[in-house]
């Protein structure tokens, strides 16, 4: 039956037909987008995370090697989830002054 309807329809009903049946399911895609991205705003390049720390890039890389930080790879870029990345330099800062007092 809605074969029949839709062979009837010139280009431009079609086009309509779509956009309105497609309309509620972009809204809610749109509104995913909103609210992911919002999560994802913690996510620093390189660079912030260089200028928070207060290093080079060649420190983040060492630490990233040992395990001390570690980067999210997202569509071919590499990120960092900042508050993560703060929280680890204070645990590793806690334990360094630790391991320092046995000297």
């Amino acid at each position: 039956m809605y074969i029949k309807y839709v062979q009837t329809m010139t280009v431009d009903e079609f086009k309509i037909l779509l956009q309105e049946s497609l309309k509620p399911f972009l809204d809610q895609m749109k509104s995913e987008l909103k609210e992911s991205s919002k999560e994802e705003s913690n996510l620093v390049n390189i660079k912030v995370v260089m200028e928070k720390l207060q290093v080079t890039k060649p420190t983040i890389y060492n630490w990233i090697n040992k395990g001390i930080i570690k980067p999210l790879k997202l569509g071919g870029k590499v990120l960092f989830d900042l508050p993560v990345i703060l929280n680890s330099m204070k645990l590793y800062d806690h334990n360094l002054r630790r391991e320092l007092k046995g000297f």
